[in-house]
């Protein structure tokens, strides 16, 4: 009788032993999968670090060094109407105020003397504006591009044409 129950206790051990190498191994699947989610989070936090110091990375629209405008407030007519525009909206008023086509930087520079994203870093500006305005421009909007990183509105040149 204690042998059969000496090798009953053997057999129960050997299962909870393979039970227990099953639950390690899925932990260490688990664990492994954490350790990517956290360098994954890691270089998130980092990028958007870069992003608040106003480095992003090297793209079409943010390479080489970006000049900053010297800021000055300019008058506006409604300045109560501005607060509710979206960047386009101050890119447009600001044109309409130009009168002319404006560079990229001039026109961040006005847009954040108007008050619109003015503690946020030019870069992260630029990029949200030039992007927005190529879309316009791809879709035939309310923009056009008269030179490498010069805006205008499409109405200019459809009142230079007629004119």
């Amino acid at each position: 009788m204690p042998k059969r129950d000496h090798e009953r206790q053997k057999v129960e051990l050997r299962d909870s032993l393979r039970d227990v190498d099953a639950e390690i191994a899925t932990l260490s699947k688990q664990l492994i999968e954490l350790q990517n989610e956290r360098k994954g989070l890691a270089d998130a936090i980092a990028a958007l670090e870069g992003i608040k110091r106003g480095s992003l990375p090297v793209s079409a629209t943010t390479a080489g060094p970006i000049p900053h405008p010297p800021i000055q407030r300019l008058h506006i007519l409604n300045v109560n109407a501005l607060p509710k525009l979206t960047l386009l909206g101050y890119a447009e008023a600001v044109l309409r105020e130009s009168g002319s086509p404006l560079g990229v930087a001039d026109l961040v520079g006005r847009i954040q003397a108007k008050g619109r994203d003015e503690s946020k870093p030019l870069a992260t500006v630029r990029a949200s504006l030039v992007s927005s305005l190529d879309r316009c421009v791809a879709k035939n909007q309310m923009f056009i591009k008269t030179g490498p990183g010069m805006y205008g509105l499409r109405e200019w040149n459809s009142k230079s044409r007629t004119g």
